[in-house]
């Protein structure tokens, strides 16, 4: 990242204008650092976590999770099964509470929110694929993919016509009346993933998007999730066992005994 401007660097000189950079870069890493340890937001971040444990039943799931993700970033996070991941993904969606700890939303707390606030940000900012891709089966796939535009009374020419446009782009413009048990595992997850990208969120949670795919689908699926989220400038929280696809994101972390590796 360049932090001078041209009529700066050129006053400067190389040699200072490198050593002022590196100066603004120590400025900034000071600033990340006293964030995380003051349990506060860092406002250069969209998403914040600040010291986020779990406990049940006096067992720890999560120990101290702390990090930050920029608007239109990836985060890929592994793990072995059963180590919090899904946990720790339905704290950030704002579906659980944490034992201690906050997560920052734009510099708010999750946890500060009323109900009605928080279900509306959930609806107007995050998108959900989980593992299941949990359509209804009495709908037929357009009408799976336009739901959460209509729970969210939102429901318009313009958002059908995207969904549309995603069907396509997916693969899926020939399905549109198709029923759920006609579909194959590979469809249900693509209609999933167009479902959760229908209101253009800020933020996409992927828990194990392919975990339930064969390998050729998985990484048709995993593709059209790097496209589509690129496209539209969301932000994306991968979690998944799969390391090539980890390696596909911006950044990537581990998760450990609760602890957070990156």
């Amino acid at each position: 990242m360049n932090f001078l401007d041209p009529g700066l660097a050129c006053y400067l000189g190389f040699r200072q204008g490198m050593e002022v950079r590196s100066a603004l870069r120590c400025v900034s890493h000071f600033h990340d650092a006293a964030s995380t340890l003051n349990n506060t937001p860092n406002p250069s971040y969209m998403l914040s976590v600040r010291a986020l444990t779990q406990v049940f039943d006096g067992i720890p799931i999560l120990n101290g999770v702390s990090f930050d993700l920029k608007a239109g970033e990836s985060l890929s996070l592994r793990g072995e099964s059963g180590c919090g991941k899904t946990t720790l993904m339905n704290i950030l969606g704002g579906l659980q509470q944490p034992s201690s700890g906050a997560v920052f939303w734009e510099g708010r707390r999750l946890d500060s929110l009323s109900p009605g606030e928080l279900a509306r940000l959930r609806g107007r900012d995050f998108g959900f694929v989980f593992q299941n891709p949990t359509l209804v089966a009495e709908l037929n796939l357009l009408e799976n993919c336009l739901l959460a535009a209509r729970i969210q009374g939102s429901l318009d020419a313009v958002v059908k016509r995207r969904v549309l446009e995603l069907l396509e782009q997916v693969g899926l413009q020939q399905h549109t009346r198709a029923l759920v048990h006609t579909l194959s595992g590979g469809q249900r997850q693509r209609a999933a993933l167009v479902r959760a990208l229908s209101l253009k969120p800020k933020l996409l949670l992927a828990d194990e998007p392919t975990g339930n795919l064969d390998e050729q689908t998985a990484k048709v699926v995993m593709d059209l999730l790097m496209q589509l989220c690129q496209a539209q400038g969301t932000a994306l929280m991968l979690v998944t066992h799969h390391a090539a696809f980890a390696q596909r994101t911006r950044h990537q972390a581990t998760l450990s005994l609760g602890k957070w590796i990156s």
